[in-house]
């Protein structure tokens, strides 16, 4: 369950990513917007792949596969 956690922290980082994109279209700062709107379309991707791996194999190792 740990790899679970550790997955589940990662949210933090799109966290951050989404409050500096909310910063940036406030400010009007277009470079910023597709800057940050790019990383977060990189990133989640990579994420949910992750938190899938870890989850299913939680699962497995917790309720076993029938």
């Amino acid at each position: 369950m740990n790899a679970v956690e550790d997955a589940c922290t990662r949210i933090s980082t799109i966290d951050f990513l989404l409050e500096q994109l909310q910063e940036a279209a406030d400010a009007s700062g277009n470079l910023e917007i597709v800057d940050i709107s790019m990383a977060l379309n990189s990133y989640l991707p990579v994420f949910t792949r992750h938190f899938d791996e870890k989850f299913k194999l939680a699962w497995n190792q917790t309720v076993g596969t029938p």
